[in-house]
């Protein structure tokens, strides 16, 4: 409830230490303890470390191989590590949709495997057709190769949450060349910053982030960012982006995660 609805993260921790407090063996709590360390509050190596305790004492416990699968591809940038952890749970259990749709990012967003990532997705749409995330996943592998017309499809077809729709429909504007609808897009996204655009939406404003680069609008978006204040509201995302976009040869999509918000 605290990690989760209210943002009491403080708290959020401290039930999930009181409650391993009373059973140290509760490995549901060592894996909310893995998801408050990793996705609020920064603290990557207490979340390697409360996930490996969840494994100490149920190692078939997919949940927290398949947050270990997250820590190391959205953080720690430890990809063969990341794909074992996927498989892991996979071969655990083949039907857990959520560690194909990890596996899928990590492939299309790392290791740059456009068609495997494509059949991780197609893996999860499969088990859970009502998972939108799952779609919208599929879209932005269908635009790696610059197409749009199955990533536009897959938007018109589908009641898409807002902030997901939005992303989407700059990448296809940049795509078209249309800059100016691209940020008309994009305002909305980013207009109330909330904990959900970092956390949910983070791997989609990376791939926007990366495609407007590969297309030649980097100079525009960041005289774009300046012009909307953003480097006060976004500021490590901002000075990350700016690093990343001026100093190509050193800098790498890598580098643009590790500095993200």
């Amino acid at each position: 409830l605290y990690q989760n609805y209210l943002q009491r993260y403080d708290e959020a921790e401290q039930a999930y230490q009181q409650s391993i407090a009373i059973d140290e063996k509760f490995v549901h709590a060592w894996n909310g303890l893995g998801n408050l360390y990793q996705n609020y509050l920064q603290r990557y190596d207490e979340a390697e470390q409360a996930y490996q305790q969840a494994l100490a004492i149920d190692e078939n416990y997919i949940y927290a191989w398949n947050g270990l699968g997250n820590l190391y591809k959205n953080h720690l940038q430890r990809y063969d590590e990341a794909e074992q952890a996927y498989q892991q749970a996979l071969a655990i259990d083949e039907n857990y949709a959520n560690a194909w749709n990890g596996l899928g990012s990590l492939l299309l967003d790392c290791l740059d495997n456009k068609s495997a990532a494509l059949n991780a997705f197609q893996q999860a749409e499969l088990l859970e057709p009502e998972e939108l995330c799952y779609k919208m996943n599929l879209a932005w592998a269908e635009l790696k190769d610059g197409t749009v017309v199955q990533a536009q499809y897959l938007i018109e077809e589908h009641n898409l949450p807002t902030v997901g729709k939005q992303l989407l429909s700059a990448a296809i504007a940049i795509i078209k060349q249309n800059f100016g609808e691209a940020m008309a897009e994009l305002e909305q996204a980013f207009k109330d910053n909330s904990p959900e655009l970092w956390v949910v939406y983070r791997d989609d404003v990376l791939r926007l982030t990366r495609l407007i680069k590969e297309l030649g609008f980097n100079e525009r978006y960041l005289a774009w960012l300046y012009q909307q204040r953003l480097q006060i509201k976004f500021s490590p995302y901002v000075t990350a982006v700016e690093a990343y976009y001026q100093d190509s040869d050193a800098v790498s999509y890598t580098h643009l995660r590790a500095h993200e918000t």
